[in-house]
């Protein structure tokens, strides 16, 4: 028989399906269901973590990878965070990071940026460059405000929506542009409505949409800054749970950084690196 609490749970996420299809701002109603889901999923597994990894109160951080001592929370997000918390979230993605870091960026735009795991971290790094996070979903905003509060960072201003005009102001450059909104990239990189993008270096997460396969999307987005840019495709890479055990100091088992390290994707990702010829 089913606990209370589980059908209770189940009967909330009927009623977000409901408001989503017939509600306004059917973006906040998913939102909420997809935290709530996530929570029923992968909360246990998560304060499990705390509780081994973070003992006796102690501070939430970010154990490795280039963020790694970035002030982190307990929380519920879009998907499992202990891969955040363990510092292998995005791995193929951290030698970008770590080019970012060496670089001479003035300005950071990310873009569909959640709670904040890159906008933070790189305004953490970076405190003489500007950045710039954008999410759509108030709850992410919010939980956003409290990492920004949690590292002290300063240089980092936050907001809804990401449009053509603002990444058309005169931004000081050179300005790296980080993307992760879920097919929207398609509307949001085109250089030749948009082209102050033509000198932007770009790193965008790829998802099919606008009657755009997977594939087409990278086809098209590739074809699009061809002549400008130096295009690399960036795939996710298999997490092995004895990278991270001196992370955890021995406090998990294989099988339980198996888990931490487990991103729950559907698909394996892909990225679209746009590195403009010029610079």
């Amino acid at each position: 028989m089913r606990s209370p609490a589980y059908l209770a749970s189940r009967l909330l996420h009927k009623l977000l399906v409901f408001a989503e299809k017939r509600l306004p701002g059917e973006g906040i109603w998913f939102g909420m269901r997809f935290r709530i889901d996530c929570k029923a999923r992968h909360g246990p597994f998560q304060q499990a973590f705390i509780q081994k990894v973070y003992p006796n109160d102690a501070p939430i951080e970010v154990l490795g990878g280039p963020f790694e001592g970035m002030r982190y929370f307990d929380g519920t997000f879009f998907g499992p965070i202990t891969s955040r918390w363990l510092g292998c979230y995005e791995e193929a993605l951290h030698s970008v990071v770590r080019e970012v870091f060496a670089g001479n960026y003035r300005t950071i735009i990310d873009v569909g940026s959640a709670e904040g795991y890159y906008a933070v971290g790189l305004a953490r790094a970076l405190p003489q460059c500007e950045v710039y996070s954008f999410d759509t979903d108030p709850i992410s905003r919010s939980q956003q405000k409290h990492l920004i509060e949690l590292n002290g960072t300063k240089n980092l201003r936050l907001g809804s929506f990401c449009d053509h005009a603002f990444l058309s102001r005169p931004l000081e450059g050179p300005v790296f542009l980080l993307v992760d909104i879920e097919g929207w990239e398609w509307k949001l990189l085109d250089p030749e409505v948009c082209p102050a993008l033509a000198k932007m270096d770009i790193l965008t997460e790829i998802h099919d949409g606008f009657g755009l396969t997977y594939q087409q999307m990278i086809d098209g987005l590739t074809a699009r800054f061809a002549a400008t840019h130096e295009v690399i495709q960036i795939h996710d890479t298999p997490r092995v749970a004895a990278d991270y055990m001196a992370r955890t100091q021995g406090r998990l088992s294989e099988s339980e950084l198996d888990e931490a390290a487990n991103e729950y994707r559907p698909w394996r990702n892909s990225w679209l690196r746009f590195r403009p010829r010029n610079a």
